[in-house]
């Protein structure tokens, strides 16, 4: 990151979150917990790294 970067506010960050996930997922998909907040992809993303090393690492013994 140059020295000169501005950082985007936390409030642009969630509310351009919240119009992207409306506008990608279905009413049913917005109530609940998935992709709440741009972390809860983060989280998802490393359980599913997680679980597809343990995987290989099992196939591999």
């Amino acid at each position: 990151m140059h020295s000169d970067a501005q950082l985007l506010p936390k409030g642009t960050i969630t509310r351009v979150w919240r119009w992207a996930r409306a506008d990608v997922f279905t009413p049913e998909v917005q109530a609940s917990p998935l992709a709440r907040t741009p972390y809860d992809l983060r989280h998802a993303a490393v359980s599913t790294w997680v679980t597809q090393l343990s995987g290989s690492a099992l196939s591999e013994h």
